[in-house]
């Protein structure tokens, strides 16, 4: 009665405008109700959204058929899985060794840069590189090399789309046309390529409902961040070029994120495996699509067709695979079949070293290396017991060629507060909540230049360059007749007459753990509690080094020596060209870091530090600081003409050289470096790949 009363004297005194006014305020506040609700309802989907369908410790396939059997859930896996499964008449069973994409952890892009402390990666370390100085604990003084390096390497649904950087651009044109002009790629070049990438995007006449990748444009970065490409462009003298998709020739700018429009991650699971079809029906929910987690594959049942070792072929009939069942705590065997085709897609260590477990590779090293023959099958009676335990394969390319970059850096103080600080600030999280720009929509690695730098043919190398034989001796202790692996070779030695970019300079707004530092667990646990310095970090990396490694089997004897770990050996730094390269790169660092259009943002060097001015002390830095950056590497089941490239893996329909029904498709297969980040790449690639599937078998 009073508020009636007090609403009909004010309406008296002011007239109809108290009426619209009051009118309009009803309005507002139940447009905001409405905003609030709805931004609730979104938060809580994309945390809490229905998780895949999925199969772990109750899946037990002994005895059972599929059409095809995809080993590997990463962006390869989840592409073909999807695409394959879109005939109804055709089963599919999509094997991944680790959990689901669940939670929290995998829905915000800037918490991927904790991965390495969680059970959601594979735990690998390289041999020690020799070309690299041990640091131990961070401390300066010991020139002793052999530093021993952790992998970036996913261990969950979805691969390493679940946990990286969530970047997304193609890379340049040249990079596939150089497949097509240096491998005898027929069919991979640029013209061909662009529509799967756009295609992943659900864009262009190939897209439709049944998965692509939401990509958008970064919508936040620190006041440091916008200095980098302002410094870029004017010290560098080159353009910006906003956001962008293809990589630019010479260029400073932002790519897009693989999110959605409320900021969470959209990685392959969510792209490919948990969206809605044409059907109305969840990709992860048809009938004949299985999805297993928590199952690795042990090796490939193979059937040898020919029993000349040096010249046989083998047909893949199936996968044997380890699991933990309910109720046993050891790893138990088991066997599944494939009815058609074994698809590969367990990423670029794990590809070759699951071929190479099955008898496919370097066939001398293999030999002394494999287990030697008690489990087969888990039938003593199997009929292709024998063929299968035979199979040798040889293929020098498997595990050879394997490109990767090492990062090194400037890293500097930052008079602003640095975004490990700033995503734990409660306007941050207040900012994210209310949907507008907050460091938690960031990967805190968010602007690239891209540039060239030239070495100085003038320096000498002042390294010890052992071949590839001595270093296989001291890691590997094997016997001398293992070194007759052949070392992959560079197809060219000279930089291509291309105008592609050799270097990328990259801003990341906070310290990062260069191995000169501290180690990675322990800047991840300072982060945590808030101990890191207020400091932002400018990246150097050598886009396309000389540098090439090798994946190895370890000795082996019995079923559980062959979960042993591979033996990663990357070569960091080894040839000349690449260590010249890189001190120039570390010159050019400096330059942007120390231009006017960082005053007022930056304070004192840290690393290298002010003392340290020679190439021979940048050197001396680089081999104390440099380590393994984002997991970019690639071509270790190198792609290639067939029986005319000796160091050739799969050919054009990416089938393993003399097998039948068996493809890899994933990064390893990419001949060489992508000019930045090789994700949409490999979606590209298994696009690809399921289109060559569907028109083989007819399943369109």
């Amino acid at each position: 009665m009073l508020v009636a009363s007090f609403d009909f004297l004010l309406g008296t005194l002011l007239g109809p405008a108290w009426s619209i006014y009051a009118a309009a305020v009803a309005v507002f506040v139940c447009v905001l109700m409405g905003w609030i609700v709805w931004r609730a309802c979104s938060i809580y989907a994309g945390v809490f959204r229905e998780p895949c369908r999925v199969s772990s410790g109750s899946f037990s396939p002994d005895g059972k058929e599929y059409d095809f059997v995809i080993v590997g859930g990463g962006t390869g896996g989840c592409v073909l899985a999807s695409r394959l499964s879109e005939h109804k008449d055709t089963t599919v069973l999509l094997l991944e060794a680790g959990n689901p994409d669940l939670g929290v952890f995998f829905r915000l892009p800037i918490l991927g840069a904790t991965f390495m402390n969680t059970m959601h990666h594979w735990n690998l370390y390289t041999q020690p590189e020799r070309e690299l100085i041990q640091t131990g604990d961070g401390t300066a003084g010991s020139d002793e090399r052999g530093r021993v390096l952790i992998q970036c390497r996913a261990k969950c649904l979805g691969g390493c789309s679940s946990l990286n950087l969530a970047i997304w651009h193609h890379g340049r044109p040249e990079d596939y046309d150089s497949w097509e002009t240096k491998y005898n790629c027929k069919g991979w070049g640029w013209a061909q390529l662009k529509g799967y990438l756009k295609k992943c995007q659900g864009e262009g006449p190939f897209a439709n409902k049944s998965g692509f990748f939401s990509t958008r444009l970064q919508r936040y970065a620190t006041r440091a961040s916008y200095r980098f490409v302002s410094a870029c462009a004017s010290t560098l003298g080159i353009p910006m070029v906003g956001n962008f998709e293809v990589a630019p020739r010479r260029g400073v700018g932002r790519p897009r994120q693989m999110v959605f429009s409320d900021g969470f991650r959209c990685n392959a699971v969510c792209a490919y495996l948990t969206r809605t079809g044409d059907d109305g029906v969840r990709v992860c929910d048809r009938p004949n699509l299985t999805i297993a987690t928590g199952i690795r594959a042990v090796r490939l049942q193979m059937q040898s067709e020919g029993k000349d070792s040096g010249s046989s072929k083998a047909k893949a009939k199936g996968v044997y695979f380890t699991h933990t069942s309910r109720g046993k705590s050891k790893s138990v065997l088991g066997l599944v079949s494939a009815r058609r085709e074994v698809l590969v897609c367990a990423g670029s260590v794990h590809s070759p070293h699951l071929l190479m477990n099955s008898g496919i590779g370097p066939i001398d090293a293999i030999y002394r290396s494999r287990f030697s023959g008690s489990f087969v099958s888990g039938n003593d009676d199997d009929d292709d017991a024998e063929d299968d335990q035979g199979c040798q394969i040889h293929l020098p390319g498997v595990g050879a060629n394997l490109r990767d970059v090492a990062s090194s850096g400037v890293i500097y103080e930052q008079k602003d507060t640095s975004i490990d600080k700033l995503v734990t600030s409660p306007m941050s999280i207040i900012k994210y909540l209310a949907g507008l720009p907050s460091p938690l929509h960031t990967n805190s690695l968010d602007s690239f230049a891209f540039a060239t730098v030239a070495a100085d043919s003038s320096k000498n190398d002042s390294s010890d360059r052992n071949d590839e034989a001595d270093r296989l001796r001291q890691h590997t202790q094997r016997e001398h007749d293992d070194t007759k692996r052949p070392e992959p070779k560079p197809e060219a030695t000279k930089e291509e007459a291309d105008d592609r970019p050799n270097l990328m300079l990259s801003f990341q707004g906070t310290r990062f753990p260069f191995a000169n530092i501290t180690s990675y667990s322990q800047c991840i646990s300072e982060g945590q509690t808030g101990d890191l310095p207020n400091a932002f970090t400018i990246h150097a990396t050598l886009l396309r080094p000389e540098s090439q490694g090798n994946i190895y089997l370890q000795n082996v004897q019995n079923m559980h020596d062959t979960l042993a770990r591979p033996l990663i050996s990357h070569n960091y730094l080894r040839a000349s060209s690449d260590i010249n390269k890189m001190i120039e790169a570390i010159k050019l660092a400096r330059k942007v870091g120390e231009s006017p259009h960082f005053d007022g943002v930056r304070g004192r060097e840290l690393f290298p530090g002010p003392s340290v001015k020679t190439d021979e002390q940048i050197e001396d830095y680089l081999r104390r600081s440099s380590c393994h950056f984002y997991g970019t590497f690639v071509g270790t089941c190198r792609m290639g003409c067939g029986a005319e490239d000796k160091m050739a893996v799969v050919d054009t329909e990416l089938k393993v050289i003399n097998t039948d029904r068996l493809r890899v498709v994933d990064a390893s297969v990419i001949p060489e470096l992508i000019t930045g980040f090789p994700h949409s790449t490999v979606a590209a690639i298994a696009e690809k790949a399921a289109d060559l599937i569907k028109d083989h078998y007819k399943l369109h």
